[in-house]
């Protein structure tokens, strides 16, 4: 299974139109989110939890989005569930939504990126885990979240900061866990 909602290989390829057409419902829905979170005021719950709802909301409004794509192509194109299984499950995109040799270049890049997870691999799941979610992930996001915090003019404590360190970089954790079973799923697809 390689879905197209998460295939990011594959957009570099496609007709303008094309990627239009499939990123836009999935993008209003997440500006529609931001949105609602702007509105909503979040001052009186912890930032942990805050960050939480920002992040459950986001991939939420995300899956929202690609299933009302699903809807829109059912019901507007008269796609049969097979071909919608195929195209949004598969990525097996029709030749001509590619640019010119875009489907040649596209499998040529599938083959370069199978190499380079096998490069991954051998460092291991656990090693990938730390220096992909922690260090790389959590790094950057302790680092936005750090000036966020920064910001705000309350004092923080230090078992507050550390909490929420530990729960940043265990979320990360799980993040790069995602990563390292899609990343998998994809290199035994295309192998």
């Amino acid at each position: 299974m390689n879905l197209l909602a998460i295939n990011s290989t594959i957009y570099k390829f496609l007709r303008l139109r094309h990627k239009v057409l499939i990123g836009f419902i999935p993008a209003c829905m997440l500006g529609a989110m931001v949105g609602l979170l702007v509105s909503i005021e979040l001052s009186n719950v912890p930032k942990v939890v805050s960050l939480f709802l920002m992040l459950s909301s986001f991939i939420f409004s995300f899956l929202v989005g690609w299933s009302i794509n699903a809807l829109v192509v059912i019901i507007f194109l008269g796609w049969p569930v097979a071909k919608l299984k195929s195209v949004f499950g598969n990525s097996d995109i029709p030749s001509e939504w590619f640019v010119k040799d875009g489907q040649n270049l596209y499998i040529h890049e599938l083959h370069q990126e199978a190499r380079h997870w096998e490069n991954e691999r051998k460092i291991g799941f656990l090693r990938f885990i730390i220096f992909t979610g922690v260090v790389r992930i959590g790094g950057v996001a302790l680092f936005s979240i750090g000036l966020y915090t920064y910001s705000v003019s309350e004092p923080l404590s230090l078992v507050n900061v550390a909490i929420s360190s530990f729960s940043i970089l265990a979320l990360c954790s799980l993040i790069a866990s995602a990563v390292w079973y899609i990343a998998e799923m994809r290199y035994k697809m295309n192998k």
